[in-house]
């Protein structure tokens, strides 16, 4: 079938099921304790959260975490969004105004701020603690995807057609910014929880991550397909770290993308069907893919085989996954309402059993520093895992590394900043390029107070940004210490803690400092 004709298929269908979610709304049953108790909690489950006839397996139940665990959020039958603290399973409260059943739930990262849309294309944003409507915005579309900012600055939905997306300001509730996003359909929406920045997975075979304050996109990932095929991205996640980002698509496959480089890393396939939600599980260690089969696969990305499957729902109907920021807590949305909360502490021990079946050659452990600078994602990740099977080889290696001296030299740097203001534009660009490639970060802050001509200074100011706080890594140099930190964090170890600790104490890089202390943050949450 032509790419054109399926196209116009899926749109159709889309449309179709968010009118049969309207027609559905007629029939409200009541809840009784009877029905939440109907069915049994899987094996591996902590706990089922009805919110609707748990026999009814025409409708499903959206779900949210939150990132710090403390709040679930469930679509519920009667139109209401119910959020539950966790881990006690008391509901903290019941949140209507849909006009009819919500198709997608998002909690903030304290669970303080809860946003849900659906067919009737209303978006409502709440204060969860208060109960209080922040406020409610009208949408042309019926909206398929809603996803609230960690800080819950920013709110974001998409319609179910013409591919518009739609960011709100918390605090004021106007429209900031209106993102082009597809032409047809976007599927998926997710902010990072360092960044800030947006991911988005539509109908046209791209992955965007979009820089919310300018509306532009920073990267996008397109999905090779053929003239005749009909694949796409479906679900799509930020790992903690806002360093790598996750997609499912339409034909079963796992794809993790390397943001620092701004490359695919790592690619697997987690069954036949649909992949309709995704998450990181414990840090960056292990990987979950949900299918609409009845379960959700939890894969190491070192492996191409799932490490567990599990049964999420009997009726195979499921629709949404979401992880707590620790990776120890999964909350899996299916049919009749229901909410399954699943324990992931074990997926670590098991992707580290996993991990010792690895075996690099010396070669390849030779090889693994200059390779953690490599610009191609999957060479990278492959000196990644290297480095992360000998951890007797490489924590000396890496606290070596990450405390040497720069390799650059002020006068130098110094003679790039005075050609930022040069009249000719091509020795201007010649010096930003050797200034955001150098190994010379720890040298711009003195080289800025030196400056004295406000051209330079602008210019320098632009490349101090980039390097320390852009999205994609332009150096080298700085490309092996962010993913270095990374080997550490996923060590999770003791003598890991001390390296970081050395690194946040004594390293000249700002950049690596930072992100030291902020991978030492992450490990005493989880």
């Amino acid at each position: 079938m032509p790419c054109s004709i399926s196209r116009g298929l899926r749109i159709y269908c889309r449309v179709l099921s968010i009118l049969i979610l309207a027609v559905a709304n007629a029939c409200v049953l009541p809840v009784t304790c009877a029905e939440q108790e109907s069915e049994a909690i899987p094996t591996g489950a902590l706990a089922r959260l009805v919110t609707g006839s748990a026999d009814d397996a025409r409708c499903w139940a959206p779900v949210s975490i939150s990132g710090d665990g403390s709040r679930i959020a469930v679509g519920a039958e009667d139109r209401s969004v119910i959020v539950f603290e966790w881990p006690s399973g008391t509901r903290l409260g019941s949140f209507g105004g849909n006009s009819e059943r919500a198709h997608d739930v998002s909690l903030s990262e304290d669970g303080g701020v809860l946003a849900s849309g659906g067919p009737d294309g209303v978006l409502n944003v709440w204060d969860t603690t208060s109960g209080r409507t922040l406020f409610s915005k009208a949408v042309s579309d019926g909206l398929v995807a809603v996803a609230v900012s960690p800080t819950a600055d920013w709110v974001a939905a998409a319609g179910g057609t013409g591919g518009k997306i739609y960011v709100w300001s918390k605090t004021s509730g106007d429209v900031s910014t209106t993102l082009p996003g597809s032409s047809d359909l976007v599927f998926d929406l997710a902010f990072s929880r360092k960044s800030g920045c947006l991911a988005s997975c539509s109908d046209d075979a791209c992955i965007r991550v979009w820089d919310i304050q300018s509306g532009s996109p920073l990267e996008v990932f397109r999905i090779p397909r053929g003239p005749r095929e009909d694949r796409y991205p479906t679900s799509v996640c930020f790992s903690g770290d806002g360093r790598m980002l996750l997609s499912g698509d339409s034909t079963g496959r796992l794809r993790l993308y390397d943001l620092s480089a701004g490359s695919l890393a790592w690619m697997t396939r987690s069954g036949s069907g649909e992949v309709s939600g995704c998450g990181f599980v414990t840090g960056s260690y292990a990987f979950a893919s949900l299918t609409p089969f009845g379960r959700f696969d939890l894969f190491a990305p070192w492996s191409k085989e799932p490490l567990s499957t599990r049964g999420a729902s009997s009726a195979g109907v499921n629709t949404t996954l979401e992880v707590a920021d620790s990776g120890r807590i999964l909350v899996t949305g299916g049919r009749g309402y229901t909410a399954i909360v699943w324990d992931a502490s074990e997926v670590a021990e098991l992707a580290k059993n996993r991990l010792s079946t690895v075996v690099p050659t010396d070669s390849d452990l030779a090889a693994a520093w200059g390779c953690l600078g490599d610009f191609d994602g999957r060479r990278a990740w492959s000196a990644l895992l290297a480095l992360l099977v000998r951890p007797e080889f490489s924590l000396p290696l890496l606290q070596d590394q990450l405390l040497q001296s720069p390799a650059g030299d002020l006068e130098t740097v110094l003679r790039q900043v005075r050609a930022l203001d040069d009249d000719n534009p091509e020795e201007r660009d010649r010096a930003t390029a050797e200034l955001l490639a150098g190994d010379v970060d720890p040298f711009l802050d003195d080289a800025l107070k030196r400056t004295s001509s406000p051209e330079a200074i602008a210019r320098l100011t632009e490349v101090i940004h980039t390097r320390r706080d852009g999205l994609r890594v332009s150096c080298s140099s700085d490309l092996q210490r962010s993913r270095a930190i990374q080997i550490l964090e996923m060590l999770d170890s003791e003598a890991a803690r001390k390296v970081l600790g050395r690194v946040v104490a004594k390293s000249r890089y700002p950049r690596a400092c930072r992100d030291a202390r902020e991978a030492l943050d992450r490990m005493k949450r989880r």
